[in-house]
């Protein structure tokens, strides 16, 4: 039931609307799109978008054979090539023009991920050789100009030629380290070590995931923190439920196919993190709370991705745990997400539901962050842990 419902949502609404997103005058994607699905031909286009959208088509193009998402992963690839990296200092500038000229120059690692991780997709799903070469390319100069000579991890912002600069991407002023970034290097560099089983990928991989475990998570109360220091003293308290929820299941992934000496202990410090969530942000309707706003009081309303991350992360805990809790919870989520975040009228899902339930018109449908990274990502991931366990149960 779960399975053909999501199915029905990812080939139905969620891919037909971002083929459909696609710039035919300018190349690549449209930049922007308002709540009701209209395009915004003006809008900047992003390498956080075009990179989460190359790995979309990529991901669903391996799942279906279909030629139409090969096109338009081609069409994505085209634009991060020919407009997006930078020719001179290598890695992929944060924002062009909607016509490809760079109008925002500076490397965040936070973008560079994302580009390895979509490069690595589009390499598996076309076998292009170039896109691999592409991708390496992007990790050579990340472990050239990026780690921190004085602690575990990664250095954030960069300007255009690889020179520091203070990290202000994620708000609340300039912080050296955030788990935003390490977290989707860490996905990055999994998705690059299965198409390049290089000894260093590895050895990055293998960092990251034990950095997840021991130094950016708060093992008392079940959360990441967010914001640190370049030391990795924390700068918040963490409880960021989507993050929590959403590193539950992927860290765990990316340790099964560790060995045991990291992925155990690492295993250790993640498992209990589903059930930390289930008991404190899913609600009465069935969705997940966003967690701590800036003044440290519960964030009011709902976001598209945290419900997202949550139908993974619950499915894939009764996979692991074999708990009827969690495959409720993943059950609640998803009725959540067809009650009140999928548009059926406009088209893929809704940015933001205030707590009253309703949506809000002034929330984009595409945008810098607002793309199908996470919305096809559940549906794919569900997909296969259904499979799974129907394979299975019915043993």
């Amino acid at each position: 039931m779960l399975a053909s419902a999501v199915e029905s949502e990812l080939r139905e609404n969620l891919l037909p609307f971002w083929v459909g997103m696609q710039d035919m005058d300018e190349g690549g994607f449209v930049g922007a799109a308002t709540s009701d699905g209209r395009t915004v031909p003006s809008a900047p286009k992003g390498a956080v978008l075009h990179a989460r959208i190359l790995w979309a088509f990529s991901a669903a193009y391996l799942r279906f054979s279909d030629p139409v998402l090969l096109t338009a992963a081609k069409r994505a690839h085209r634009f991060i090539v020919r407009h997006l990296i930078d020719p001179v200092w290598g890695g992929v500038f944060w924002a062009v023009s909607p016509d490809g000229e760079p109008i925002e120059k500076r490397k965040h690692l936070y973008a560079q991920a994302f580009a390895i991780y979509g490069l690595s997709a589009f390499h598996r799903a076309s076998g292009d050789p170039a896109a691999l070469e592409l991708a390496q390319q992007i990790w050579r100069a990340i472990e050239r100009h990026a780690p921190d000579p004085g602690a575990p991890g990664y250095v954030e912002s960069f300007t255009r030629d690889w020179r520091s600069t203070p990290n202000t991407l994620f708000g609340r002023g300039a912080v050296p380290k955030t788990f935003n970034t390490h977290f989707h290097l860490l996905e990055a560099y999994a998705a690059l070590l299965e198409v390049w089983p290089d000894p260093a990928v590895l050895r990055r991989v293998e960092m990251l995931a034990m950095l997840m475990a021991e130094r950016l998570l708060d093992h008392p109360r079940q959360t990441f923190w967010q914001r640190f220091e370049a030391d990795w003293q924390s700068l918040d308290q963490g409880l960021s439920h989507g993050h929590d929820i959403g590193g539950s299941w992927l860290i765990l992934t990316v340790a099964d196919t560790l060995a045991s000496d990291i992925a155990d202990p690492v295993r250790a410090a993640v498992s209990t993190l589903a059930g930390a969530i289930l008991d404190r942000a899913v609600e009465a309707d069935g969705g997940v709370a966003t967690g701590l706003g800036a003044d440290g009081q519960r964030a009011p309303g709902k976001i598209w991705w945290v419900q997202a991350e949550a139908l993974v992360g619950f499915l894939d805990a009764f996979e692991r745990q074999r708990d009827v809790r969690f495959l409720g919870a993943a059950e609640g989520v998803w009725g959540f997400i067809q009650q009140f975040m999928i548009d059926r009228t406009g088209g893929e899902w809704r940015s933001w539901i205030a707590p009253a339930g309703t949506p809000q018109p002034d929330m984009p449908k595409v945008g810098f962050w607002k793309c199908p990274y996470h919305t096809v990502r559940a549906c794919l991931e569900t997909l296969k842990r259904s499979e799974r366990l129907s394979a299975t149960l019915s043993e």
